[in-house]
């Protein structure tokens, strides 16, 4: 159990830091393409795609987040009212349910990411590739964090 402790916790500071970095570059850019299209009437080209690519990131790592802080979506005071057996039963068809969709995206981004290695961006000098990388990243969080999840709530319903 150390080690998927020791893994949450540095997963956990990664996609704190990311998300603050992710945060702070969205608010920038916005800011920056308010600044130059309203003070200096010429507006930056690469603003809005940047800040659309950069809300991506955030809903993809966010997303792992929140799983990982266990705030995701589910009806809680009806979870809590069942038995034990029940309660570890359905969060683990959940969990199981979530994390095969998951993988699906994972395949899927990944395949996407590469795809679009080849696609350039209108205003931005990189690929789309580059910036669809966080689908399978994220998902892929994503899928830790329901593994780990589910091996705690095991592990909670020996104590």
């Amino acid at each position: 159990m150390q080690f998927i402790d020791k893994l949450e916790r540095v997963i956990m500071i990664f996609l704190k830091w990311a998300l603050v970095v992710l945060l702070i570059a969205v608010t920038l850019s916005v800011s920056w393409g308010v600044f130059t299209r309203y003070v200096l009437n010429a507006a930056a080209q690469w603003t809005h795609e940047f800040s659309g690519f950069t809300l991506v990131w955030l809903t993809f790592l966010g997303s792992a987040y929140a799983i990982f802080k266990g705030n995701h979506i589910r009806f809680e005071s009806l979870f809590d009212m069942l038995p034990r057996p029940i309660k570890l039963t359905i969060h683990t068809i959940f969990n199981s349910a979530v994390f095969i969709f998951i993988l699906y995206l994972v395949y899927y981004g990944y395949h996407l990411a590469m795809r679009s290695m080849g696609n350039e961006t209108v205003s931005l000098p990189l690929t789309k590739g580059y910036f669809f990388l966080v689908i399978p990243l994220g998902g892929t969080l994503m899928a830790i964090a329901l593994i780990i999840d589910t091996i705690k709530a095991f592990k909670r319903s020996d104590d």
